[in-house]
């Protein structure tokens, strides 16, 4: 388990909390949600909610990595042949960059705005978190992706299976986006929690589908 920090707020308790809607307005409804998708536009469902978290003065966003960020072909990978597969392809394929996910533009344009704000990027009161249940050998793929998109976040934390929950409120994220909806029953707790739903020709149906057989 690791977790990448890049600056220290040693202020961050100062600011006041504030009850306030989220920064994002997800869909209520997958029947209007899947088009997007499949225009290439990100979206989350809203039906997880908490609408108090984050700091003044500061927009804090924080994204899982396999089938939001990236793609969902090492989230197959690890549903169907396991975790010690998992690992290997990815220790063997840590050079290979993934490939981008609904939400990865979405990043990449933030990381960018994160460049031109009158402020240094360690102190930009823009900041992004990876929150993801990978852990050593498979973290150094993601963390060389981003590198290859030029993606600077400020926290990534690979929990290797742990709650995100606590680590979300930790980080003071205004919202939250997940695939899986264990993870967004106990980060709604703390945080706006959106859904990202698998488009409707995603491997991924398949999965769910042999589960429910």
């Amino acid at each position: 388990r690791h977790c990448h920090r890049h600056r220290h707020r040693p202020h961050r308790d100062r600011y006041q909390r504030l009850a306030a809607p989220p920064p994002a307005h997800p869909a209520e409804n997958l029947e209007l949600l899947l088009p997007a998708h499949h225009r290439g536009h990100c979206g989350g469902l809203c039906g997880h909610r908490q609408l108090v978290g984050g700091h003044d003065l500061e927009l804090a966003g924080a994204n899982r990595a396999d089938a939001v960020l990236f793609s969902e072909d090492s989230e197959y990978r690890y549903k169907t042949e396991g975790m010690e597969s998992f690992h290997k392809f990815e220790s063997e394929n840590e050079d290979i960059p993934l490939l981008e996910g609904p939400f990865a533009n979405l990043l990449i344009k933030l990381s960018k705005i994160q460049e031109h704000l009158p402020t240094s990027i360690e102190l930009t009161p823009l900041r992004l978190a990876i929150v993801t249940a990978r852990n050593a050998p498979s973290h150094m793929r993601v963390i060389k992706t981003l590198r290859k998109w030029g993606v600077y976040v400020d926290e990534a934390y690979f929990l290797g299976g742990l709650s995100k929950d606590k680590v979300l409120k930790a980080f003071g994220a205004h919202i939250f986006f997940d695939d899986q909806d264990v993870h967004l029953q106990s980060s709604s707790k703390f945080v706006a929690s959106g859904k990202v739903p698998y488009s409707t020709n995603s491997i991924m149906n398949s999965v769910k589908n042999n589960l429910i057989k």
